[in-house]
C-alpha cells in the first residue's frame, strides 16, 4: 500500500459499520458514522454541527482544518462528500462526546489504526516531515528580539506544551520543512551534531547545579541551532520517547518540540 492510494473500507465496531478511506498516508473515518455509533442519535449530522462549535469553544480552533471532505459510498450506493478525520483527530473529537462507549471505542480505534496503517519500507524521516508540515504549531514569542537569529524559532505541537515556556500566540502556525535533524532525546541529537563533545554538552543542562542553568540552556540551544544550520538542516526536532513507534504506524507523535533553522 502506498501513501497515495485511495482505498475505502468498512470497519465494524460493536456490529455497527464505520466507513473509512485511506487518504494522505493514513486512514480517515467518517465522523458522522463515529458519532452515530457513540451516541445512538437519530440526527448525527445535527449532533456533529453542534459539536464543532463546542470544540472551537474548548480551544480546538483548527477543527475545520483537520476535517477532510472525502467521497464515501452512502447507503443508497452513491458516492458523496463526507466529513472525515484521521485517527488523531477522531481521538480529539470523542473526548467531548459523553458516551459509555467512548473508552472501548478508543481501544478499538487504536487497534484498527495500528493494524492497518503500518506502511512497509517507509522512510520514518519523511513520515515525520509530512506530519509536521500538515500540523499546526504554537509559538511563545521570546523577550529577546535577537533570539531568532541566535537560537532559531521554537514551536510546540500543542497549546499546553507551548504554555510551559510562557504565553503562546493566540493562533497556531503552519511550517514547511524538508530536512530536519531529529531524535527521541536531546543527547541523541547532540551525538549527531557534536560526536566528540556530546556528553560534556549534555551535562551542562542536566547538572544538578541550578546556578546559571538558564544561561547554559540558551547557550546550548544556540550552539545546536548554529551547527544544525551549518550542516544543512532546516529544523531540530525532539520527539517523545514513544515517537518512533508512533511514526512506524503512521501517526504523529504525541509530543514534538520543533526549532526552525532559518
Amino acid at each position: 500500500m502506498t501513501q497515495n492510494q485511495t482505498i475505502t473500507k468498512i470497519a465494524i465496531f460493536q456490529k455497527k459499520e464505520i466507513r473509512k478511506i485511506f487518504h494522505k498516508g493514513d486512514w480517515w473515518f467518517s465522523v458522522i458514522d463515529v458519532i452515530e455509533v457513540l451516541t445512538d442519535t437519530a440526527r448525527p449530522r445535527k449532533y456533529w454541527s453542534d459539536l464543532k462549535k463546542k470544540l472551537v469553544k474548548e480551544g480546538f480552533i483548527e477543527v475545520s482544518d483537520k476535517i477532510g471532505h472525502l467521497k464515501l459510498t452512502s447507503p443508497d450506493g452513491k458516492k458523496r462528500e463526507t466529513d472525515c478525520a484521521n485517527t488523531e483527530t477522531i481521538f480529539r473529537i470523542i473526548q467531548v462526546i459523553p458516551s459509555p462507549k467512548a473508552e472501548p471505542f478508543k481501544r478499538w480505534l487504536a487497534k484498527v489504526g495500528q493494524k492497518e496503517t503500518k506502511l512497509p519500507n517507509k522512510n520514518l524521516k519523511q513520515v515525520l516531515v509530512d506530519k509536521i508540515n500538515n500540523s499546526h504549531w504554537w509559538h511563545v514569542p521570546p523577550m529577546d528580539s535577537d533570539a531568532y537569529k541566535k537560537r532559531g524559532k521554537f514551536l510546540a505541537s500543542t497549546f499546553s506544551q507551548a504554555s510551559f515556556y510562557g504565553r503562546p500566540n493566540n493562533k497556531p502556525e503552519k511550517v514547511a520543512i524538508t530536512n530536519p535533524i531529529w531524535g527521541t532525546s536531546e543527547l541523541e541529537i547532540l551525538k549527531t551534531l557534536f560526536p566528540n563533545e556530546c556528553d560534556n554538552l549534555y551535562a551542562t543542562v542536566t547538572s544538578t547545579d541550578e546556578k546559571g542553568w538558564y544561561k547554559r540552556r540558551i547557550d546550548l540551544d544556540a550552539k545546536m541551532y548554529q551547527k544544525a544550520k551549518k550542516l544543512g538542516y532546516d529544523a531540530v526536532v525532539l520527539l517523545n520517547k514513544d515517537g518512533i513507534r508512533q511514526l512506524d504506524i503512521n501517526r504523529k507523535p504525541r509530543s514534538i518540540e520543533l526549532n526552525l533553522c532559518f
